[in-house]
């Protein structure tokens, strides 16, 4: 037999579980409410995209992934310097060893403000991946 004292912590240890446990329901039952209240209706209205290889609205999207192309092409010029920073060599420090890359047709043309950026010069040298244009890394 147990003594009182043991009994007593027992009894506590119960209590509290069995308080632990209602807390639990009531809070699942409240998250369920909460959730039901966030479902609303989703009507799309239109589409857009731009994506490398071309995909410039979701028809071309479509025919690229039904071509199974991945839409990489070589680097354009004016992003970096390919004599310069290019070499096949993976060892060789400081370089980029693929020329290659997803790049969009007129990238400079992002607009930042539609995507909520706020104007400034860091928007205008950034591409719309979030690179800085002209990095090396962008679209790598």
């Amino acid at each position: 037999m147990t003594n009182p004292e043991e009994a007593n912590e027992e009894s506590s240890r119960r209590e509290l579980l069995s308080r632990a446990l209602e807390e639990i329901r009531r809070l699942r039952k409240e998250v369920g409410q909460l959730r039901s209240r966030q479902v609303e209706p989703v009507a799309v209205i239109g589409v857009g995209c731009r994506f490398p290889g071309g995909a410039d609205d979701v028809d071309q999207l479509w025919q690229l992934l039904r071509d199974g192309r991945d839409g990489l092409t070589e680097t354009p010029a004016h992003r970096w310097d390919k004599r310069r920073l290019f070499d096949s060599n993976l060892e060789a420090p400081g370089k980029i060893c693929s020329s290659r890359g997803g790049f969009i047709a007129d990238g400079l043309s992002f607009d930042a403000g539609f995507f909520w950026n706020r104007p400034s010069r860091g928007a205008e040298s950034r591409s719309p991946a979030g690179s800085p244009i002209g990095s090396g890394l962008a679209g790598v």
